[in-house]
């Protein structure tokens, strides 16, 4: 049931030439993206946050939606619908598409939506569509609003024809989900002789992450750096089209300035063996004599935030 919004309502009078907002009562048809801990993602600085993948009429989604805008908007949230696995479809592919987004009020239990009404067409050259000023930030953070209560926030798609799939996700980001750090110390690290090794797995929010480490450095640091990275331990497993979140701090121990100095890096992690770091984490010519005591280096990995996604 659409409502006519015959009251006052602060966000139609806010409305953009050419888009349509309106309430209703019934929830996004194809797919729903629940964040239940948004203001984290600005807190960390998060440029975008990705859902899972989702089907529609043969061919699969996602929703990309940048807290603090895109294409140099601050003072919105933008919201895209991306089609993926283009690489897998036939050669000169198109797919003309309809989209709505939706936003819930849990004030007055509905939905806002916003649409065009205008038919995008995907290709290869362009997979994504949407709104750059989906929704003001005074709008969405203003609590009479009902679109951010106890830090959690509900966004949702329709997408060309509607067939209703029922799946969603909940998405948590967890700051802070490790408590200390892990150490790990590498004794006679100027023999070590293989191309990398790894450390013991160590377990945040349910999730076993290892340290990988190159001694001869790997791709742009091949034979001049030490490559460093975070990986999820192989006994993990990542359903197809998920990934989980983390922004993480890796660090070497420094005997001249008695302290870890950190580097910071985030990444949606998946099944992939190489994880995320730094390919120059640090310099050969380096080592000696700030780095090593005794040939035993020392290393410290620390994830400050994480993501953890329920399906429903």
């Amino acid at each position: 049931m659409v409502d006519n919004m015959s009251y006052d309502d602060p966000i139609k009078r806010e409305q953009q030439p050419e888009i349509t907002r309106t309430r209703r009562v019934e929830p996004p048809a194809n797919y729903t993206f629940q964040i239940n801990s948004y203001s984290t993602l600005s807190e960390i600085g998060m440029k975008k946050c990705e859902s899972g993948n989702f089907a529609v009429d043969g061919y699969n989604w996602k929703l990309i939606l940048y807290p603090n805008g895109d294409d140099e908007v601050e003072d919105h949230i933008s919201l895209y619908l991306a089609i993926i696995s283009k690489d897998n479809l036939p050669l000169g592919w198109e797919v003309k598409v309809i989209f709505r987004f939706f936003v819930y009020d849990r004030i007055k239990d509905n939905y806002l939506t916003v649409q065009d009404g205008k038919m995008r067409k995907y290709s290869k050259m362009k997979s994504e569509h949407g709104f750059t000023k989906f929704l003001a930030h005074n709008a969405f953070n203003q609590a009479s609003n009902g679109f951010l209560v106890d830090n959690g926030c509900t966004f949702g798609v329709e997408v060309s024809v509607l067939k209703a799939s029922n799946k969603g996700e909940s998405l948590t980001i967890f700051k802070e989900p490790q408590l200390g750090s892990f150490f790990w110390s590498i004794s006679s690290f100027s023999n070590k002789t293989n191309e990398f090794y790894l450390s013991e797995p160590f377990t945040v929010k349910g999730r076993k992450w290892r340290l990988m480490i190159y001694p001869n450095g790997l791709s742009s640091g091949k034979t001049s750096h030490i490559s460093l990275y975070l990986k999820l331990d192989s006994s993990e497993t990542v359903p197809t089209g998920k990934k989980i979140y983390a922004k993480f701090f890796l660090s070497v121990y420094n005997f001249g300035a008695k302290k870890y100095v950190d580097q910071s890096n985030e990444y949606w992690f998946d099944n992939t063996a190489y994880g995320h770091g730094f390919h120059e984490f640090l310099s050969r010519n380096d080592l000696q004599p700030h780095h090593l005591q005794n040939d035993v280096f020392y290393l410290k990995a620390r994830i400050v935030a994480m993501s953890v996604v329920e399906d429903f």
